[in-house]
């Protein structure tokens, strides 16, 4: 009797962590709200302070950017970021790594800075630069384009140590690193106990100095 308690119970746990596997995975790659699309209008006004390595931070649709703005000790709901940059006819765009669960294609990528906007929660947009020379910005951008040329694909691990992946914050530890030769998140793992690289560090008047927000 015994015996038979124990299969039963080891069938029923095992029964409610496959549903549960079954669900996750579901709200993480399946839910059509994660690549929800509704157009975002950015003024012309705005667009036209944009230059060339800013960052652009929104909240996205979807199970996982909500979970992100519960777990990141942020001021504001922004949970992806990319950089901008400009065309020869100054049109802007933007480079960011995305995972596959929420974009047709993997990892580094560039698009339209319009469709970018349409992935983006109403008013948590925001753009900040970095305080740098003059020049900063093009050196940044310059380097993104290295790795979107490597076509690095997204990292599902979220394993900091391994660049031969990035997540999206990831992808500009890297560039900061290599361009302006400084850890510009150091600061943040004080605080942050995940192991994750978020976004708190592009909102760091040290650092940074908010061009747009649409989270006032």
């Amino acid at each position: 009797m015994t015996k038979k308690i124990i299969i039963r119970s080891f069938l029923f746990l095992t029964f409610v962590i496959i549903l549960l596997a079954a669900i996750f995975y579901y709200l993480l790659f399946l839910d059509s709200e994660n690549t929800k699309s509704v157009y975002y209008p950015m003024p012309s006004k705005e667009q036209g302070l944009l230059q060339n390595g800013d960052i652009i931070m929104r909240q996205g649709y979807g199970f996982f950017s909500r979970t992100i703005v519960k777990l990141q000790k942020c001021d504001y709901p922004v949970t992806h970021c990319g950089m901008i940059q400009l065309d020869s006819l100054n049109r802007p765009w933007v480079i960011h790594s995305l995972s596959s669960s929420v974009s047709e294609k993997d990892g580094i990528q560039i698009e339209p800075l319009q469709k970018f906007l349409n992935e983006s929660v109403p008013r948590t947009l925001i753009v900040s630069r970095y305080k740098g020379a003059s020049n900063i910005g093009n050196q940044l951008i310059e380097r993104a384009n290295y790795y979107l040329a490597k076509k690095v694909p997204f990292d599902h691990a979220f394993d900091k140590e391994d660049s031969n992946e990035m997540y999206c914050t990831e992808l500009f530890y890297h560039i900061f690193t290599d361009v302006v030769r400084k850890d510009i998140f150091e600061k943040q793992f004080q605080e942050n106990t995940t192991g994750i690289y978020d976004l708190t560090t592009f909102l760091d008047p040290e650092y940074f100095e908010i061009i747009v927000n649409h989270s006032k």
